[in-house]
């Protein structure tokens, strides 16, 4: 992930601290990364992903100027 020299956010929410959070994104399984550009949620991916898939969905968020959330 390293590669994409600061063009991607990530940030870690605790969800057992932070319940409220968790319910309002709907979050039912962890690990969960979102999609966010202009501050809306664009798209989201859950379960443990590796490799290419991963790559593709990071590669896909920076196309489209999206952050993204962790």
């Amino acid at each position: 992930m390293k590669k994409h020299n600061g063009a991607v956010e990530y940030l870690y929410v605790d969800i057992d601290t932070h319940k409220e959070l968790a319910q309002m994104l709907q979050i039912q399984s962890i690990p969960i990364m979102y999609m966010v550009r202009n501050g809306e949620l664009v798209e989201k991916m859950s379960g443990l992903q590796q490799g290419k898939a991963l790559e593709d969905f990071i590669q896909k968020g920076l196309d489209a100027g999206s952050k993204w959330l962790i």
